[in-house]
């Protein structure tokens, strides 16, 4: 007589009567009310034993119970347990504790089994050994941390390069004049007449050819020109970089520019060269296209009217015109004195350009918050403006073009100086992180259009606040 029993987990197998403890049914009603002990082995020949299970259906034989079970729909056929012709001997009972552990370890065996034809190499059989597939993704975690420092270390680089850069610029519009040798020339030994210090038309000619295709030359090479021309410049001891390229540079701007005689627009011999300097802003980036024009406080008096008299090159040709930004005359009087370098730090705070300052934290927050341009630079605005400063506001101070017909109005125009200290900060931010498709120069040339489109928002917001509250009654 075979059973079809069920046992706890929901599996089913069909066996002789005999290998159930306790048991001898005499007809196929017989069947029990009560739990009773089933034999079970599995495939792989381990979890041997007797499990607690219940009789569902009794028979003569296993093809009298296979029909049975043919009849109802969607029934699997069990697992068929054989006795030939004895009685198994006794097997231990296994505590569900020891079950437990005995299905985990047969599990890892079959995991070490595909580990095995996956690799091709022998695993161990421990849980520890199972996570041998993780070398791969270990090895491209190590190699993310690699590339991430490599990216660090460059943007590090290029924005020191950035500011060395920036502050070079700054320093020579405002630069003090060198104190060169007296006179017009002087004779060496030999006899041969060389050109005074004060006029060095070598240093003027590489300065200003320079500045035009790729900014300015680079340090050896002006140093060179210093040399050469009989100019010395004086860096503080111990200088690092960037101090040393400083005073290179302002050396070079002080010699090339000697006194000029307004009357007769002529170099004076053996002068020394005063500059009032714009205080023009400049752009951001190693190539200035607009600089400001110095003028000359000759006698120590400021006339009411200077002459704009552009120096000469070497062999006579005068030089490219200085011109001034438009708009720079408007704002020179709002941009304050002696302001510090580009990003640099002072009790706090960040200074962006022209006198406008940052919180150190609130620029720092907004670089991790900004994950956009258009972010970064909405939490820039927020930062360097109050709310209702931000209110109908706009960055030209135009009215909209779409709707002049209807007869639209000006808005009151954004800070021109904070606007331009904006595009600092922008390039504190894609100086630090490289990412996006678009250029440096194409990120920045877009910042005042992603600034338009946040004041239209930050407009909108309460209308758009009133709409929510009237959709959610």
């Amino acid at each position: 007589m075979f059973a079809l029993v069920k046992y706890k987990d929901n599996h089913r197998a069909i066996m002789p009567v005999s290998l159930i403890e306790n048991f001898a049914p005499k007809c196929t009603s017989d069947i029990p009310q009560k739990v009773v002990s089933a034999y079970w082995c599995g495939s792989d020949g381990e979890e041997e034993g007797y499990y607690d299970a219940n009789v569902v259906l009794l028979g003569d034989s296993k093809e009298t119970l296979i029909t049975e079970l043919s009849k109802k729909s969607r029934m699997v056929v069990p697992k068929i347990f054989e006795d030939k012709g004895s009685k198994r001997g006794r097997v231990d009972r296994v505590p569900p504790k020891a079950q437990k552990t005995l299905k985990l370890a047969a599990k890892l065996r079959r995991m070490d089994g595909f580990l095995r034809k996956k690799a091709g190499s022998p695993c161990g059989t421990d849980s520890e050994s199972s996570g041998d597939e993780l070398v791969t993704k270990s090895r491209m975690r190590e190699v993310i941390r690699e590339n991430r420092s490599l990216k660090k270390r460059l943007s590090e680089k290029e924005l020191m390069v950035q500011r060395l850069t920036n502050a070079m610029l700054q320093k020579l519009e405002t630069v003090e004049p060198c104190r060169c040798g007296q006179g017009a020339s002087s004779s060496n030994a030999s006899g041969v007449t060389e050109p005074s210090r004060g006029t060095a038309p070598a240093v003027r000619r590489s300065l200003f050819d320079t500045v035009e295709p790729h900014g300015f030359a680079s340090e050896d090479e002006m140093e060179g020109q210093l040399v050469e021309a009989g100019c010395s410049y004086a860096a503080p001891p111990q200088a690092g970089a960037r101090s040393k390229s400083v005073a290179v540079a302002a050396t070079l701007v002080a010699c090339a520019r000697p006194r000029i005689v307004p009357e007769t627009g002529q170099a004076q011999a053996g002068s020394q060269p005063e500059f009032v300097a714009a205080a023009t802003p400049l752009p951001a980036g190693p190539r200035p296209e607009l600089i400001a024009k110095a003028r000359l406080q000759p006698g120590g008096a400021q006339p009411a009217e200077l002459p704009d008299v552009a120096p000469l090159r070497a062999g006579g040709a005068p030089l490219r015109p200085l011109q001034i930004a438009p708009g720079a005359a408007a704002q020179q009087q709002e941009v304050p004195p002696d302001c510090p370098p580009e990003l640099a730090e002072v009790d706090g705070m960040v200074h962006l350009r022209n006198g406008v300052f940052i919180t150190k934290k609130r620029m720092d927050l907004s670089l991790k918050m900004g994950k956009t341009d258009s972010k970064f630079i909405a939490w820039i605005a927020r930062s360097l403006w109050e709310p209702e400063e931000l209110l109908d506001r706009s960055v030209k101070g135009l009215p909209c073009r779409r709707l002049v017909k209807d007869g639209a109005t000006a808005k009151k125009e954004l800070t021109p100086i904070k606007v331009n200290a904006m595009e600092v900060a922008l390039g504190l931010r894609i100086d630090t992180l490289q990412m996006g498709e678009f250029t440096r120069t194409e990120r920045l040339e877009a910042m005042r259009t992603k600034l338009s489109n946040f004041l239209c928002d930050n407009n909108r917001a309460d209308e758009r606040a009133a709409a929510r509250r009237a959709k959610k009654n």
